[in-house]
């Protein structure tokens, strides 16, 4: 069987599940999701975009030949705005790349499709506790079951995701963007490293290439991921009430 290589985003140990190997595996899940703490941006799918868009920007990253959508969760690194102190999710929705986690279905090392793979270091997976993901006889769980069409499900979402970015980049919609953002007093945190749609560009589209986008279905995520743009503010706050006891005060960011 072709191995993975490399780790996606938040898996630090990624290895196939595998019936022989994790014949004894256990797993345990608690609402404690530490293991987004260092991210600053999360993986999103379309599907989410009117959930996410309510509470946090969304923008666009490069990651080789793919754009993907993604959603700002932190100004700083290893300071994840939507963690509480005990490691609960500190937000209206939970996005579903870390009610996936430990799980995921990741690219085989010979391209020959997707292998299920879980995260080894993953603190509630461990033998003796927890539900079981293989029974006796080597067969999947209801659990394991579940977590792997979840996992299926998500995958399908993603690639419709990067169907609708590569269409942004055919018209020519998307640009390098960045976010200066105030926390208080004289500090400016910046952040870049991503791709938002161009207004003016947007405008400008003709009205063949207009109706083409709405036929499809496209858009609304335009609309939605530039409206939530406006979200920047929303973490500046959370970031001066996390820094201070004191009331949050508003904040200004200019993209």
């Amino acid at each position: 069987m072709a191995g993975v290589s490399g780790n996606p985003l938040m898996f630090s140990k990624t290895v196939l599940l595998d019936a022989r190997a994790h014949q004894n595996w256990r797993i345990t899940r608690a609402a404690d999701f530490s293991f987004s703490r260092n991210l600053r941006f999360l993986p999103v799918t379309l599907t989410e975009f009117a959930q996410v868009a309510l509470e946090q920007p969304l923008v666009f990253i490069e990651d080789g030949d793919l754009i993907v959508p993604v959603s700002v969760i932190a100004l700083d690194e290893g300071n994840n705005l939507f963690l509480d102190e005990s490691g609960g999710w500190d937000g209206r929705y939970l996005p579903a790349y870390v009610r996936m986690y430990p799980f995921i279905l990741a690219p085989r090392s010979d391209a020959s499709g997707y292998a299920v793979c879980v995260d080894a270091d993953y603190p509630g997976l461990a033998a003796g506790k927890g539900e079981a993901l293989f029974d006796d006889d080597g067969e999947q769980t209801t659990v394991t079951k579940n977590a792997i069409a979840f996992a299926a499900e998500y995958q399908r979402q993603r690639e419709e995701s990067v169907v609708f970015t590569a269409l942004l980049k055919r018209y020519g919609l998307l640009e390098p963007a960045s976010v200066n953002v105030t926390t208080g007093g004289e500090e400016v945190i910046s952040v870049g490293g991503f791709l938002t749609v161009n207004r003016e560009k947007l405008a400008k589209l003709d009205s063949e290439s207009v109706l083409n986008l709405h036929a499809l279905g496209q858009l609304e995520p335009i609309y939605l991921q530039l409206a939530s743009l406006s979200n920047f503010d929303a973490l500046s706050r959370r970031l001066i009430a996390r820094r201070s006891a004191r009331p949050e005060t508003s904040a200004e960011s200019q993209v």
